[in-house]
């Protein structure tokens, strides 16, 4: 229920909404789904955020949930595999420009 609320908040723009509707949805029932689609909304979250450090935790969460997600769904053989694979090397270069920018004066 709450991955389909995060979910449905995050199309329609309520990225802050979606972040907390999906970290209950993980809480209640751990997906891939649901990681994938946290981590999708963490991204876009970061991207949105001006604040540096929020920014990097941000990252940090996309990051460790897209990893969690495409843990389950390979030992699970889970269809969603593929957009998780896609997905995960979006975050992971969104993360690779982030520490890279934070190194450059």
């Amino acid at each position: 229920m709450y991955d389909t609320l995060g979910w449905a908040q995050f199309n329609t723009g309520d990225v802050t909404g979606a972040l907390t509707s999906l970290r209950k949805s993980l809480d209640i029932r751990p997906m891939a789904a649901a990681y994938r689609h946290h981590a999708v909304a963490a991204l876009e979250a970061s991207r949105r955020e001006k604040d540096k450090t929020r920014k990097d935790e941000l990252l940090q969460s996309a990051k460790v949930s897209i990893g969690e997600g495409w843990k389950m769904a390979t030992a699970t053989n889970d269809p969603e595999l593929k957009e998780i694979e896609k997905d995960k090397a979006t975050i992971d270069k969104a993360w690779d420009e982030n520490q890279a920018a934070k190194k450059t004066p």
